[in-house]
């Protein structure tokens, strides 16, 4: 027998099908659910890609929680495009650098709190995460349940199927062999089994009602799912609004510092350039206090030199003076020491002349080297004053961007302190409110796990009744079908007995027609012969002459009757043996002319 109750189990928990075919569910994988943002003013987690939003808009379990705060460390300040973060404005004036509000650092003061409140903010996060997680189960566990549905369907299909060719088959047979007794038991066998069916069918209808109210049980829960998916999404889109203000303040703000250092950094070159002029400007003019009593030193070297050759000049009269005393001298004891004294001279007067020579070409180079100093001096002298002529007024321009700047950055804190109050009473008022829409998704999350479980029980329970239903019905279609193949079996034994005993009445009914022809003949032929019986007898009370006549005319009629016309071999003989004893009898001439009547007779 086929199995036909297999329905039992798809219809228990066709809801759940029909809750993952519901246009809603279908939907989340192409495009978010838009709830009212009314409804539950809490922050929201973005999604890394917020851009192709072709999955279902669940957090990314990739994303951590630690990465979700660090996301969340800048708070938003201003709606007019100034923005700071309260962990990196560090830039403080000569004048605040004792101020209470900041310390060694550049920290400010309530840093502590809005660590507090990030701290919340990921233990929100880790917990949103966590529900999301549960929920992705659920999910799966109704995808689960959608397909041993299906397949429940298909065996019920195929069960149906087979029960509507096995009722055709038993309405066949039970036309075929509704005639014949041997059947009756089959029969009254395929009627219980109909009832069978018939209470089959019964609870089959009892598990449909339960069905229908767990439908509308999955129904309900698939409505809390779904507001709690809309809680939980709205909570990521404020959480990921108040991420992408407090990244624009931060950014805002880095970029002020950026330009405040680099402002600072602009003031420290010049400085130090302003610095490295004046210590060049030192040592050129060093340089050229240098140069100077160089040259005053050449001067003087020139002098001396100049006063040489005038001695040298001065020795040469002496000479000529000593010659001339030489002469008047005697010759020969002071000329050696002339000689020696001239050798000694020349060598003097040489190395004065090369001393000399030299000496003036350094005093040439060192006046050429000295007057290339004073105009290199004197233009790198204009150059550095028009250079710190120029750095003075961008020192000045400097100081007046950052006053300005100082200015600037000291009404932002004054707006950060503000907002940072303002931020810290709605991050206190925001925390109560995800407490208690917390606390209300863990016991609708709670009372879920509870239904959930329970139909599980019940789907637990009908898996093994309908195993059990299964078993029987498996059992039963094993016996019936053995008992259909002996009916089978008994029905075609039947039919060959039914066309025997056909072929046999057709063959009765023909041999009965064939006597019934017979029988009209023999009729005819009786009467034919009480006639000619009564003519014979007249004849035979009329006389001998005209009987013998009579005779011959007749044999003269049927002498041809033994070709092919006359009786048959059959009633030929019917009628030999009927008038077989009057051969031997004294009339046996008046048989032969009675029999010669009739066969003339009959011709």
């Amino acid at each position: 027998m086929p199995n036909f109750c297999t329905v039992q189990i798809p219809i228990s928990i066709s809801s759940f099908s029909e809750f993952m075919e519901a246009p809603e569910v279908r939907s989340k994988s192409s495009r978010p659910i838009k709830r009212n943002s009314a409804q539950l003013p809490s922050l929201q987690v973005s999604d890394n890609s917020s851009s192709t939003k072709t999955s279902p808009r669940y957090l990314d379990p990739t994303i951590s929680s630690s990465n979700l705060a660090t996301k969340t460390k800048s708070p938003r300040f201003s709606d007019h495009g100034l923005y700071a973060s309260s962990s990196s404005l560090i830039i403080r004036a000569p004048k605040e650098r004792n101020s209470p509000r900041f310390s060694d650092h550049g920290l400010p003061v309530h840093k502590l709190s809005e660590e507090k409140n990030l701290s919340r903010f990921s233990e929100f996060e880790s917990e949103i995460f966590r529900l999301e997680n549960e929920l992705e189960n659920v999910k799966n566990q109704l995808v689960s349940s959608e397909i041993s549905k299906k397949k429940a369907q298909k065996d019920a299909e195929e069960s149906r199927k087979q029960l509507i060719a096995m009722y055709e088959k038993i309405d066949e047979s039970q036309n075929r062999v509704s005639e014949s007794p041997a059947l009756v038991s089959a029969l009254d066998e395929i009627e219980s089994l109909k009832a069978q069916l018939k209470l089959a069918a019964e609870s089959e209808a009892e598990w449909n009602k339960k069905s229908q109210s767990n439908q509308k049980e999955i129904k309900e829960m698939r409505a809390k799912l779904e507001e709690t998916c809309s809680i939980l999404e709205e909570i990521q889109r404020k959480m990921s609004e108040a991420k992408r203000s407090e990244a624009q303040s931060k950014e805002s703000a880095d970029e002020k510092l950026m330009q405040l250092e680099r402002a600072k950094l602009m003031v420290d070159a010049l400085k130090t350039d302003g610095c490295e002029t004046t210590k060049s400007y030192d040592i050129i003019a060093s340089e050229l206090e240098e140069s100077r009593a160089r040259a005053a030193f050449l001067e003087e070297l020139v002098s001396e030199l100049k006063a040489s050759v005038q001695l040298a000049r001065s020795q040469r009269e002496f000479e000529r003076a000593e010659k001339r005393l030489d002469e008047e001298v005697d010759a020969a004891s002071i000329k050696l020491e002339v000689q020696g004294l001239k050798s000694a001279l020349e060598a003097a007067g040489i190395r004065c002349n090369d001393e000399l020579i030299r000496r003036e070409e350094d005093a040439r180079s060192a006046l050429d080297f000295v007057e290339a100093v004073k105009s290199g001096s004197e233009q790198r002298q204009d150059e550095l004053e028009a250079e710190i002529l120029s750095s003075r007024d961008e020192i000045n321009q400097l100081t007046a961007n950052l006053l300005d700047m100082e200015a600037k950055l000291q009404g932002i804190r004054w707006e950060n302190a503000g907002l940072m109050k303002e931020l810290d009473a709605a991050s206190e008022n925001r925390e109560q409110r995800l407490e208690s829409e917390l606390s209300g998704v863990k016991n609708g999350v709670g009372a879920l796990r509870a239904r959930l479980a329970k139909r599980e029980a019940d789907l637990e329970n009908a898996a093994v009744e309908n195993e059990s239903l299964k078993s029987d019905i498996r059992r039963r279609g094993e016996e019936e079908a053995e008992r259909a193949d002996r009916l089978r079996e008994e029905v075609e034994k039947t039919n060959r007995k039914v066309v025997a005993v056909i072929e046999r009445l057709e063959m009765a009914e023909r041999e009965n027609l064939e006597m019934e022809g017979e029988l009209r003949r023999l009729r005819v032929q009786s009467e034919q012969w009480r006639k000619a019986a009564e003519v014979a007898a007249s004849i035979l009370s009329a006389g001998g002459g005209q009987h013998r006549q009579f005779g011959q005319q007749a044999v003269g009629r049927t002498g041809s009757m033994d070709g092919g016309g006359g009786f048959s071999p059959p009633a030929r003989r019917r009628m030999s043996s009927s008038y077989g004893d009057d051969e031997t009898t004294p009339k046996k001439r008046n048989g032969n002319l009675l029999r010669k009547l009739g066969l003339s007779w009959k011709k």
